[in-house]
């Protein structure tokens, strides 16, 4: 579903830590650390005709992860649309990412 060969966010670089893909369900999670002790988490999960893409961010001292980013589509029964749509949320996803570290971008 899901390629290795993305965009990448500017300063982090995505590496994949985990996948499956039991019956009808498929996940995803890849790591990035920032060099300033933080951690972004980037989730995929698709299952039953839909995708949803998460980044969250992890920070030294935080009591919990804060969510940066959310996004969710309709999959098309075809799985070549289905993989293109799936690109689409993780570019999605990660465009978010490159906006909250741009210089002048949100406070995290």
């Amino acid at each position: 579903m899901a390629s290795a060969a993305l965009a990448q966010a500017p300063g982090l670089r995505w590496r994949e830590i985990g996948r499956a893909a039991p019956e009808d369900e498929y996940w995803a999670v890849w790591v990035a650390l920032d060099g300033c002790g933080s951690t972004f988490y980037r989730c995929l999960i698709a299952h039953r005709g839909a995708a949803r893409v998460t980044i969250e961010l992890h920070q030294p001292g935080a009591t919990r992860p804060r969510r940066l980013h959310s996004g969710q589509r309709s999959l098309p029964a075809d799985d070549e649309a289905s993989a293109r749509c799936i690109r689409e949320l993780l570019e999605d996803a990660d465009q978010a990412a490159r906006t909250l570290l741009s210089p002048g971008g949100p406070q995290l």
